[in-house]
């Protein structure tokens, strides 16, 4: 999943079993058919309808209509060069993909939430990647994930990412519905 992505970010994907629909900016063709592209900005409803329509129509025919048992955002804006305004606009896009995994219902609170309107499977894993902010800034995220998951781990920084990048991970295991 991409926003309004500029060319040094990396691919996202939603991974659902072994068909992956990807969001990209970009074009590209499907690659061995566990690729999928749709073009777009994730912030559009359009865009998402088409990311919740292939991972419903793409999922194994035994599974038909099953949700995806990970959603991993990638997402970056197009970088102001303001850091803090840049990262704080990396937490609304995982807030964002957030909220398209457990669905509205759940997000807000509602009484009535169920599994239909998310599409993160009940036990599904979220990740997201953002910049750091600070603490105050980055503790709503991780209490709605600690409300939603059964586990939940933040301020992960991979191997890969460079020393001077603020680039960190959060991942929240056992989506509870």
């Amino acid at each position: 999943l991409k926003d309004d992505v500029n060319s040094n970010s990396s691919e996202s994907l939603i991974v659902t079993g072994g068909q992956k629909p990807a969001q990209t900016e970009e074009r590209g063709e499907a690659r061995d058919g566990n690729f999928y592209f749709i073009q777009g900005d994730f912030k559009t409803l359009q865009t998402k309808e088409a990311i919740s329509s292939a991972i419903l129509r793409h999922r194994d025919t035994s599974q038909a209509g099953s949700k995806a048992h990970v959603i991993m955002s990638d997402m970056a804006p197009n970088f102001t060069g303001d850091k803090m305004t840049d990262a704080l606009q990396t937490i609304s896009l995982c807030e964002d993909a957030l909220l398209f995994s457990i669905g509205p219902d759940h997000f807000f609170g509602s009484h009535t939430a169920s599994a239909d309107n998310g599409m993160l499977q009940p036990g599904g894993t979220f990740i997201c990647k953002y910049f750091a902010c600070g603490k105050e800034n980055e503790r709503e995220l991780v209490e709605l994930c600690r409300r939603f998951f059964a586990t939940t781990y933040f301020n992960l920084k991979p191997k890969a990412s460079r020393k001077e990048s603020s680039e960190l991970y959060l991942v929240a295991m056992g989506y509870l519905l």
